[in-house]
């Protein structure tokens, strides 16, 4: 038979991987807003020629390609919490392909 913390633990699993999730992909957002800002505000730094068109219609022409900026720190900094790999999964290969099909789009629709 089992204790009720085994039971209480195979019940809130779901609910902590999702949770697991959504904190990791509060991260990368986080990631990407940092790398694109040079203040806490988020002030866009002189290197970013690249237009955000929340509200008004993109010019799809004058977008530039986007890239996936470098780590800002090494990959095995986060541990114990984030291991070298995945963050280097997710950075080198999840991030990295969004931007490339983000890519594809815009090009796509121009």
């Amino acid at each position: 038979k089992r204790d009720s913390s085994e039971q209480k633990r195979e019940t809130t699993f779901p609910l902590e991987m999702a949770m697991t999730q959504k904190v990791l992909a509060a991260v990368l957002v986080a990631m990407v807003g940092l790398a694109k800002a040079d203040s806490p505000m988020g002030e866009a730094t002189e290197a970013s020629n690249v237009t955000m068109c929340a509200y008004e219609p993109c010019d799809i022409q004058a977008a530039a390609d986007y890239t996936v900026p470098p780590l800002p720190y090494p990959y095995d900094s986060l541990e114990p919490e984030i291991d070298n790999q995945t963050m280097t999964f997710h950075h080198d290969r999840h991030f990295a392909g969004y931007t490339k099909k983000m890519n594809k789009a815009l090009a796509d629709m121009a």
